[in-house]
């Protein structure tokens, strides 16, 4: 097992799947709560799969103080009827919880990235800074402005925005209509690229809170019929930015 602790997206109504109803009609708060920890334990495993080996249930039994059988019983209902885990016979585990670890392995490598650029950027701006030149002097009001820009206010690249937009649709897309999981990267690209260009201001006022703003953008896109509707893609993409 892993001693490392991550944050794991947890659904805001995960009732409303029929696989997790079944479990509930089934066993109840008991099976539930079983359920989530074992979400919780497949995050937390090295290899994020669980063997189906005795001291597995007997860890989950003293844990959620039930017993040995019942935890057997609640896996293999999980597995075969309600198709909640999936197994191999040796192990189970949770494609979804693969997809989220997949998914945080990509952000690190993109954090790692860019501020390993970022430190480069410090060192050459330090060196400038000990040998000023002419040149430099001249330039430093717009080198101020670019620091405006990237102030912790706003996303330093479209990573940021991709990811908060992901974060976003995971709790609100019953209520997003047009907007699917894939269309997420190209109006990330579009929203960074057009208030990036306005020195994130809107109508000419700056903005406070980058997120609620993006927030904002996202659902006006939907409300607009999403990315894809009967007007012509590359028409409404030049239309985007004017929101």
């Amino acid at each position: 097992m892993s001693k490392d602790t991550y944050y794991f997206q947890h659904d805001y109504e995960p009732t409303s799947d029929p696989k997790i109803v079944a479990l509930l009609g089934e066993y109840g708060a008991t099976g539930y709560g079983i359920y989530w920890r074992i979400v919780e334990m497949l995050h937390s495993d090295t290899e994020h799969k669980l063997p189906h080996k005795k001291y597995i249930y007997l860890a989950l039994a003293k844990q959620m103080l039930t017993s040995v059988e019942q935890i057997e019983t609640i896996v293999n209902f999980a597995i075969h009827d309600c198709e909640l885990l999936r197994s191999d016979g040796e192990h189970f585990w949770i494609d979804r919880v693969l997809r989220n670890i997949e998914r945080r392995n990509d952000i690190s490598k993109k954090r790692s990235k860019a501020g390993k650029a970022s430190a480069l950027a410090k060192q050459v701006s330090t060196s400038v800074e000990q040998n000023p030149t002419k040149d430099n002097k001249e330039k430093e009001s717009k080198g101020n402005e670019i620091k405006d820009i990237y102030s912790p206010d706003f996303p330093r690249d479209i990573e940021a925005v991709e990811e908060h937009f992901r974060w976003y649709y995971d709790r609100r897309s019953d209520m997003l209509k047009n907007i699917r999981l894939s269309d997420l990267p190209r109006i990330a690209s579009l929203y960074f690229d057009d208030r990036h260009s306005k020195g994130w201001k809107l109508n000419g006022t700056a903005i406070v809170k980058w997120k609620n703003d993006a927030q904002n953008y996202v659902k006006k896109v939907d409300d607009r019929g999403g990315l894809i509707n009967q007007k012509s893609l590359r028409k409404q993409i030049e239309e985007l930015p004017d929101l």
